[in-house]
């Protein structure tokens, strides 16, 4: 069971068929993280089809928690109950997503969202030039950087 506030009513949809519908599908993503899955970028219809992924995406029960609503948007607050077979019951709360200024990424985890963000477009090489260019340079050097960033095909 997922606790929440109510915005996120929105995300609930437990059957996604299509990568994007997937990316807004909290059951669909926590039955993904359950089950190991790692990577996000590519979600196939065949991993989205699983006969595990579904049946694990439709036990997922989302709950509007009256408090968190009340506490929302200054929080967004969110309680992961689950219920194991062996009887034990694990339970996580956050009031913060990773990322945002109450729970920042480190430099580690910002480099690693960057280059999983631009590799595909950049190529590894450049992808990792245009970090070490973004994490050295001044203002002043800024044209360098985007001229990293910017794909080939858009180039002049």
């Amino acid at each position: 069971m997922t606790e929440y506030y109510r915005q996120v009513a929105a995300f609930t949809t437990p059957q996604a068929e299509n990568a994007l519908a997937a990316r807004f599908s909290l059951p669909t993503l926590l039955a993904l993280v359950l089950l190991g899955q790692e990577d996000f970028r590519q979600l196939p219809p065949d991993l989205l089809a699983r006969p595990e992924v579904r049946t694990l995406a439709s036990r997922v029960r989302l709950v509007v928690d009256p408090a968190y609503d009340q506490q929302y948007p200054a929080t967004r607050s969110t309680r992961l109950t689950l219920w194991l077979r062996d009887g034990r019951r694990l339970e996580a709360e956050a009031h913060a997503a990773l990322g945002d200024p109450e729970c920042p990424l480190d430099d580690a985890a910002i480099d690693a969202k960057f280059l999983a963000l631009t590799t595909r477009t950049l190529g590894e090489e450049r992808a990792r030039r245009a970090l070490a260019a973004l994490r050295t340079s001044e203002e002043e050097d800024l044209r360098a950087v985007v001229a990293l960033l910017t794909p080939a095909s858009r180039r002049q």
